[in-house]
This record gives structure tokens, sequence and C-alpha cells, in this order.
């Protein structure tokens, strides 16, 4: 909704007198008329999306019966800048849903489900075991049929990871309609899960620059450390830190307790159980890539009062997050 009304102030201020427009997703165009065209048939691409979503959200209809028949009107699907081939309509109305009605769609059934890897188990084993379900899931591959396929073929892998026959044919189904999606996302996402399936997990490489890292406020960098703190670790453990960034001239002030992390700018514990003075760039080795405290004080980290306060806070905290399975529980 918001996007589509920029769109149309855009158009509004530089419709008429634009010879030009570059944007993310899409080639360049030249000429007003065009420049024109492309800011308002995207304009009525997302206000169609928003709009028809909530028009059938209010009939009662769910996110994936209103995936399932939403779709762009001949004068927009037309325009070949609106097709899927990075966003979707089935992929986007679902988010706008969420974004009203959160993820409840009201099919009491769908309140409190078993876990995935429970209800796989239970599933194929209602459906007659696994060798029957495989039998389905041939004959809906064979007729074309590749999303029950993969419906069939996810719960035999849930139920069962080292099920060969299963995984091979989920590899298969999902390839087939990694072939077949419009979208680059959806092709990309299918065709990860088919390669997960068929060679296990690849390593991955994950590397922030250092001019983005640099470019975020300590705040939110210290609110992230909190997302990685364990409660079975931490415990009931009370802990009380001052950090004193000192190329930055920022004090914060780390509260830990009721196994959860509390980070406050500008401010410090009248009487903490450490202060811990020096660059952001060691607090972030200090945080971030666990190095031992008595190593960063060798390159300069100043630690007065109980360095075991720093190591309980280290320990708790999670490994930086890395690859998952999408394939697998």
């Amino acid at each position: 909704l918001s996007w589509s009304g920029f769109l149309n102030e855009a158009v509004n201020l530089y419709g008429d007198r634009s010879d030009i427009i570059a944007s993310s997703h899409c080639w360049p165009r030249f000429g007003q008329a065009e420049v024109k065209g492309w800011l308002s048939g995207q304009r009525d691409n997302y206000r169609y999306l928003h709009d028809q979503t909530v028009r059938m959200m209010n009939k009662g209809m769910t996110q994936p019966e209103i995936a399932e028949v939403l779709k762009a009107p001949p004068a927009i699907a037309n325009q070949w800048f609106n097709k899927g081939y990075y966003g979707t309509y089935s992929h986007n109305s679902k988010a706008i849903y969420q974004y009203y009605l959160g993820w409840y769609d009201a099919v009491p059934a769908n309140l409190n489900p078993h876990p995935p890897e429970l209800r796989a188990a239970k599933m194929i084993a209602a459906m007659g075991g696994a060798k029957k379900v495989i039998t389905e899931a041939k004959k809906a591959m064979k007729a074309g049929d590749y999303r029950w396929s993969s419906d069939l073929l996810n719960q035999i892998v849930f139920a069962d990871p080292k099920n060969i026959e299963g995984r091979a044919l989920l590899a298969d189904s999902y390839e087939q309609q990694g072939y077949q999606a419009e979208s680059a996302i959806w092709r990309n996402m299918f065709l990860s899960g088919a390669r997960e399936l068929r060679e296990g997990m690849k390593a991955s490489v994950s590397a922030q620059s250092i001019d983005m890292i640099s470019a975020i406020p300590t705040g939110l960098l210290l609110d992230s450390v909190a997302t990685r703190l364990d409660p079975n670790i931490i415990g009931d453990a009370a802990l009380a830190l001052n950090f004193v960034i000192s190329d930055r001239k920022e004090t914060a002030k780390i509260t830990v307790g009721n196994s959860v992390m509390f980070a406050e700018m500008g401010k410090g514990h009248a009487s903490p159980a450490v202060t811990i003075t020096g660059p952001r760039q060691l607090f972030l080795a200090l945080l971030f890539l666990k190095m031992p405290a008595a190593q960063l004080q060798m390159a300069g980290l100043k630690i007065e009062g109980d360095r075991t306060v720093i190591e309980k806070l280290q320990a708790a905290l999670d490994p930086m997050p890395g690859a998952f399975n999408i394939v697998e529980p």
C-alpha cells in the first residue's frame, strides 16, 4: 500500500518531466511516455495486489486460498515489467495477509498442530507407511502434479531423513518446480532444496564488509548479541557489565538476568562486576568472534573487575548463525 502510494507520488512529481528511469529489478527505460507508463503500471500492480488481498481476507479467505486465485488482470499482467520474475502474487499476498492478521488463519486445526517432524511421522503412519506414500507420490509426479508429490515426499523426508528413495524423488519434484517457476527467487529455493537433498549441506561463507559493520550503531549490535543468549547456559545468572568504547566515546550498560540481556547506551552501572574499556573492534571480537578475554587484553582491551563475568557471558552466546537445513528437520 505504501509503495503504490510512493509510486503515485513519483508519477505526479516526475512523470511529465523525466526521460530516463532506472530501478532495482528492471531494465532502464527511456522516453517520457515509457517512464510514466512504467511508474503507473507498477503503481497499479502493487495497489491491485494489496486491495484484492484485503478484499478476499474480508470474505474470510485464508492465505493459501487467496494465493491460489489471486491473479493480475490483463491490463496489468500484459505489461512485462509486472510479471513475477522476482516476487509473485502468491508469495506477496501471503505477506500482506500476515501483516494485517498474523500467521493464524482462523482454522482451529492450524492453531496448535504437532511440530513438522512428529506430524510427518504420524501422517506417514496414517497413510499406510512410507512405501505406499512413495507410490502415491510417483503417481502424482507422472501426472505432472509436482506440488502434491512434494507435499507427500516432504512428509517422508521429515519422518525419515535417511529414506534414500524419498529424498531422490523429492529432489526430482523440487527440480521440476524450479524449472517451471517464473520467479527467480522461487527457482532458487526449489533448486537449492534439490541440491541439498542430493549432496547434503554445503559450507556457507557469511561475511560482512567492515564499512557496513562500522555503520551499524553500537546499540543495534548489542541487541543482536542479546538474540544469541542461550537460556540453558546462562540460567539464572545475574551479570552487570560496563562497556566503555574508547574510539567512539560511547558507554553501554549491560545487564543480564532472568535469561535476558539488556544493553542501554549512554549509561553505566554504579557498581558493575566488571568494566571493559577499548576500541569497538575489540568488543566485536569479544562478542561476535568470542575471542578469549586474555588474548584481547594483550591487544589493548582493559578489564577492571571480575573477568569471569565476561567469560560467563561469552559462554552463553550462540556462535554467529550460519547455514541451516531447509529440507530436513
